[in-house]
């Protein structure tokens, strides 16, 4: 099978979709009858086969990062060419929209959120707009549309009711497994130096700033049980980028309440990018991690948390609710006061920090990219049968 598969947003930078198209392909490629196109920038084809698998193919469709909504969604007919010039027998779009009109191939169309419309991170009326054109095209388009969460499928078949239901299906990601991804241990020593931390004596927090992962409500929440237990060691680490307007925004009102609550040594923040390996050692060597998120797709992090039997806090969203179910202590995102209940309970209690440890990486387990590549590998094949089909007919 001729299987092309959208990667152009990868690059050097990791990114929960990034993360998730690397994972897929990687697992796809031990499948002895797929021939994978991968659709993808120039300078960061290395990244999606540094194992140079013969069964992998590039296809070269360069896009200016830096103008992503104006760039990524240009030149649709072109692109649409390059796809149909390479006689696929489908095409997937693991990105979520961004479909050129004109593809005569099957496609899958893999939807992680509906963040845009969300209205938790603020985007322009013209991106917005871009957004929800491309998006109700590309479902429009799609012979298979696949969610990662049952929730994300619920919000799917809310916003477009005329989707044939058979044309719907919900895939779990797994979690990162990259080479060497858990020896973690040499590197420790060098962060908690740079980053002022010690080993079981900080809650770990590692994603983006955007206003929708709710940091304020999360440093407001820390700021109440440092209030309350005043004499603790413990700290709070921030490993998120502070790099364009939106996140500088939520950096400078973090700071605002760090100086008014005197916590200036309380709360620690990453000054350089943080690689994912070292993001790894961090929640390792974390006594717990937390994450305050308002609207997820999926919330890969928790996993990998889990996976390192670091027990869980997050916030009662019904998407974390359905996936991460009894195996995380549960706060009321929009309720500082409930984030600190329950970093005070988790903090005060060894048996509940055991017993999330224990039963998270228990349920981990059922998390897999092999487990995800297998499930698309049947959905590819279903689909293409079903054009095979109709053609005999």
């Amino acid at each position: 099978m001729k299987i092309g598969i959208d990667s152009r947003i990868v690059t050097d930078k990791s990114s929960g979709v990034v993360t998730y198209i690397i994972n897929l392909i990687r697992e796809l490629s031990n499948f002895k009858d797929l021939d994978l196109y991968l659709f993808c920038q120039k300078k960061y084809s290395n990244i999606l086969n540094p194992k140079n698998k013969k069964n992998i193919h590039f296809v070269f469709a360069d896009y200016d990062n830096d103008l992503y909504w104006e760039n990524f969604l240009i030149n649709q007919n072109e692109f649409g060419e390059k796809i149909n010039g390479q006689k696929l027998d489908l095409f997937h779009s693991p990105i979520g929209f961004g479909v050129p009109q004109n593809v005569t191939t099957k496609l899958v169309l893999t939807v992680h959120d509906l963040i845009a419309l969300s209205n938790t991170d603020p985007i322009s009326k013209k991106q917005k707009e871009q957004y929800v054109s491309s998006l109700t095209a590309s479902v429009n388009k799609a012979d298979r549309i696949v969610s990662i969460s049952k929730f994300t499928q619920e919000e799917l078949k809310d916003k477009f009711q005329q989707i044939d239901k058979k044309r719907l299906s919900v895939t779990y990601n797994g979690f990162d497994k990259l080479e060497n991804y858990h020896d973690l241990s040499k590197t420790f020593s060098l962060l908690a130096k740079e980053m002022n931390i010690k080993k079981n004596k900080y809650i770990s927090y590692v994603g983006s700033a955007t206003p929708r992962k709710n940091l304020l409500n999360l440093v407001y929440g820390f700021a109440y049980y440092c209030k309350k237990i005043k004499n603790s060691e413990i700290k709070l680490v921030l490993v998120s980028k502070f790099d364009r307007s939106l996140t500088i925004i939520t950096l400078n009102k973090i700071k605002k309440v760090i100086t008014a609550s005197n916590l200036r040594n309380k709360i620690i923040f990453s000054t350089r990018y943080i690689n994912d390996r070292e993001k790894s050692v961090i929640i390792k060597n974390s006594l717990v991690f937390i994450y305050p998120s308002l609207y997820e797709g999926f919330g890969l992090p928790i996993l990998e948390a889990m996976s390192l039997k670091i027990p869980v806090i997050c916030s009662d969203i019904p998407v974390f609710k359905e996936i991460y179910r009894g195996n995380v202590l549960f706060f009321n995102p929009k309720s500082p006061s409930s984030i600190q209940k329950s970093i005070s309970e988790i903090l005060n209690s060894e048996i509940i920090r055991k017993k999330l440890s224990d039963s998270g990486f228990k349920y981990q387990k059922k998390f897999s990219w092999k487990k995800m590549a297998q499930e698309y590998y049947g959905i590819y094949k279903k689909v293409i049968d079903n054009r095979r089909k109709k053609r005999h007919n």
